[in-house]
């Protein structure tokens, strides 16, 4: 998903934002390097948006929200429009809080009047209030030498809306001359983003705009994590200790920080008031008019208090101090383990532009992991779901995502990869118009012609013409899948162009393997709602279409070729932040399961989440688990609470039932599919197990488990473990054929105890490392655990061998009685 750097030229229909700060208290123990040191207290004003803090009135117009700090900066309430309306109907006391503070907050509900904002500005009447500093102030002169620590306990509306809400402004600072970055925001503005993100930007106390990153693309701007749902109370703080300024949202610290030059604010002697809940923006970008004529739109959302403070605050100082004992439903650290043997994995990768451009280390890490767990998890391939750079034109973030990739590539499974929107040249013309649809660079590192492109061929894969789309056929339990994707470019390009062939390629796939369970990728095919980003639906936005007249979105164009090819059970696809699920119907009246998948804007830049779809055909259901490779390689002590192994919460795992036998008659069976088979029915037939089960039926799976190879006999547990499925099964065992009796120890009976318990004091012996000797040494009735440990049917072949002894003496005595008559 692109964010461009100017807020006027991103397009606000796009919004929907993935996890960040959603947590569960005492999920995951906060790393020891939390900031804990920092300045003292120093207090420079301190607003709670509470009735019992305040005076005047709200209908009256006069409201004034005291400074709790005593050092006279309050806020006076100051209207816009015509003022023939009822203020309390936007502006209104809530009983709402974070912390279930009797006092409440402050729910401000403006009407923005947007529609009159471009085009008739003159008939303009927006409705509602922000909050202003008086003129003698003594803030207004603050400059916050060395540094500021500014806190917001703000609640995001729950019907949020990216077309209207975004860029509402949190706070801001007046300037008639700021040389701030975008100027006609003020001298500094704390605005939330299409994506929910916090933006902030400032002019140092120099007034100059030098505060800066060390990638030359971000500009002057703090972004913070996402405030993925509406509904939901959130602490910002926004840190500076007068040179680095870092975000952080419910104690999320963000990826993209100001790291030069941020020492202080600029105070204009002119007017340095600060504004709290409403954002200005100059169009006319004459800054020295700028006043409530710049009045872009309302704060909506509840406030419960503001603090601005001097310094760098440790968080044990914030107004709230570990904003995480309020959030739920984030993650756990279990480790990611498959429901049963019979399940196979894919893995699909969500946007990695930000992880790749800001914290590439993660990626390294993710990968190193997921070498070593891949054959844990019955993985059968990865797939990328496009946006592998944020910029497109940065040699270093195509170097970083070629090695990353390079890697990826050769962990054991095939690995589609496939671009996204901030992988084409120059933007939207790079990809939405036939003619000029290009990714130069994409195609240089990941094309049919590049090192990783010939690696691809060589292992199976098939490209389209325009080299951009590519398919690979994969074994996956007892079926040979096609996996493909079509890349955004084609699909957002008018489909009747002549120039995209792409579009004709992808049918022709999809003619060409009716019988082949496929799988379509693509980057863009769901969006999601604004506040619930698990909530999806076909993306029908036309925005990226590059010629006139072309009004269908690329999940509706995807779609409409889809349904009609019943092969087709699985589309996925990132771009749009969030996470969710839904179901479609094609033309055979078959479901469709549609995912949407893309954590770029959270934590880390989506801390290497990937999510594993699982193919569970003992039970007939289709699985999803969110789980990082980065986080599981962490060791405690370096982990921040964001740092967990597996997402929870709604849209973040899935469970589906699928009737794989039945949805996939007649397909193309896989390489394995008689293994397969065996497990599934060893998976069913021990989960039906009970005390009522036939010793026959008991013993035959028994055998059937021993026959297995060792690594697949391993999926199934350890035979002492009776949550295990080895250990369902050694119990069943043991039930069926009960420990014998003492062996008799007198002189003589040692045939009989060699016969009645020696095969299974042989067991024992083998799986303890130790021969049995036919006498029962170390007999422990362990007959299933042996099984599951040697790989051997060890009873029958004991009482064959027995049996065979005996035969042999018969046949010798047979023989000498016959030469003795002669």
């Amino acid at each position: 998903m692109h964010i461009g750097k100017i807020r006027n030229i991103i397009k606000p229909a796009v919004a929907c934002i993935a996890l960040a700060v959603f947590a569960a208290p005492g999920t995951v123990v906060s790393a020891a390097a939390l900031e804990r040191e920092g300045a003292p207290l120093d207090v420079v004003a301190d607003w709670k948006f509470q009735q019992a803090h305040s005076t005047g009135s709200i209908d009256g117009g006069d409201l004034v929200i005291k400074d709790m700090s005593g050092n006279g900066n309050d806020l006076h309430m100051q209207t816009y429009g015509k003022n023939d309306y009822k203020l309390s109907d936007y502006v209104n006391w809530s009983s709402n809080s974070m912390n279930g503070d009797g006092g409440g907050s402050l729910k401000l509900n403006g009407d923005s009047d947007l529609a009159h904002k471009k085009d008739h500005p003159e008939q303009r009447d927006p409705k509602g209030a922000d909050f202003i500093t008086a003129s003698g102030a003594p803030i207004n002169k603050e400059q916050f030498a060395n540094g500021y620590t500014m806190e917001f306990v703000y609640y995001l509306p729950d019907d949020f809306n990216a077309g209207t809400d975004s860029w509402m402004g949190l706070a801001a600072r007046q300037s008639t001359n700021s040389n701030m970055d975008e100027h006609e925001m003020g001298s500094m503005s704390l605005s939330i983003s299409n994506c929910k993100e916090t933006q902030f930007k400032a002019a140092n106390k120099d007034n100059e705009s030098t505060m800066n990153t060390d990638d030359p693309n971000n500009g002057v701007t703090s972004w913070g994590v996402t405030m993925d749902h509406g509904g939901i109370w959130y602490h910002i703080a926004v840190v500076s200790d007068g040179t680095n300024v870092v975000t952080y949202t419910n104690g999320a610290k963000a990826f993209r920080n100001i790291n030069k030059n941020g020492n202080g604010l600029y105070a204009d002697p002119t007017d340095g008031r600060f504004r709290i809940g409403s954002s200005y923006y100059n169009d006319t970008f004459d800054t020295s008019q700028y006043n409530k004529d710049d009045f872009d739109k309302f704060l909506r959302g509840n406030l419960q208090e503001v603090r601005f403070s001097r310094g760098a605050l440790a968080q044990g100082n914030w107004i709230v101090p570990n904003p995480t004992e309020y959030l739920k439903d984030y993650g756990t650290n279990d480790r990611f383990v498959l429901d049963n043997p019979s399940v196979h994995t894919m893995a699909f990768l969500p946007d990695t532009q930000n992880a790749i451009r800001w914290v590439p280390t993660v990626m390294d890490r993710a990968i190193d992991q997921f070498d070593s767990e891949d054959s844990s998890l019955n993985l059968t391939n990865i797939v990328s779901l496009g946006d592998v750079v944020d910029n497109w034109d940065s040699d270093a973030q195509w170097q970083a995502s070629s090695k990353a990739f390079g890697r990826m590539q050769k962990v054991g499974v095939p690995f589609l990869e496939q671009p996204g929107n901030h992988d084409y040249n120059g933007g939207r013309h790079g990809y939405g118009v036939p003619s000029l649809r290009k990714a130069d660079n994409y195609l240089k590192h990941f094309g049919p012609d590049s090192d990783f492109g010939k690696y691809q061929k060589e292992h199976g894969f098939a490209y389209s013409p325009d080299g951009l789309s590519s398919y690979h056929l994969v074994d996956n339990g007892s079926y040979k899948y096609l996996v493909m994707n079509i890349d955004m470019g084609a699909v957002v390009s008018n489909s009747s162009s002549a120039s995209n062939d792409d579009m004709r390629w992808f049918e022709q796939v999809l003619k060409d393997h009716p019988n082949n369970p496929t799988v379509v990728v693509s980057h863009d095919i769901f969006k999601c709602s604004d506040s619930r980003p698990n909530e999806i639906s076909l993306d029908d936005d036309s925005g990226y279409n590059g010629e006139a007249g072309d009004d269908e979105g690329a999940g509706s164009k995807i779609w409409n070729i889809v349904k009609r090819y019943n092969q087709v059970f699985m589309m996925y696809s990132g771009h749009n932040h969030g996470s969710g699920q839904m179901t479609l119907t094609n033309d055979a009246g078959n479901p469709v399961l549609g995912l949407l998948s893309d954590y770029q804007f959270a934590y880390n830049g989506g801390n290497a989440f990937f999510q594993y779809v699982g193919m569970d055909e003992a039970n007939n259901k289709i699985t999803m688990r969110t789980y990082s490779p980065y986080s599981a390689s962490l060791p405690a002590a370096e982990r921040s609470f964001f740092d967990v192994n597996s997402l929870t919460g709604v849209g973040n795992t899935y469970d589906g039932s699928f009737d794989f036998a039945k949805r996939f008659a007649g397909y193309e069976h896989s390489s394995g599919y008689d293994a397969q088979q065996s497990v599934i029915s060893l998976v069913r037939g021990i989960g039906a197990l009970n005390g009522q089960t036939p010793a026959s039926e008991v013993r035959q799976l028994y055998t059937a488990l021993a026959a297995l190879p060792d690594n697949v006999k391993a999926q199934f547990g350890d035979p002492s473990d009776s949550g295990s499925l080895a250990g369902r099964l050694a119990a069943a065992y043991n039930a069926a054929f009960p420990k014998p009796e003492q062996p008799d120890t007198k002189p003589g009976a040692g045939n009989q105890t060699g016969s009645q318990g020696g095969h299974q004091g042989g067991q024992s012996g083998s799986q303890q490392g130790q021969k049995g000797d036919g006498h029962g040494k170390g007999q422990t009735n362990a007959g299933p655990e042996a099984m599951a440990s040697t790989g051997a049917d060890v009873a029958p072949i004991v009482v064959i061998a027995m049996m065979t002894i005996l035969l042999a003496g018969v046949l010798v005595l047979v023989k000498r009685k016959h030469h003795l008559s002669h």
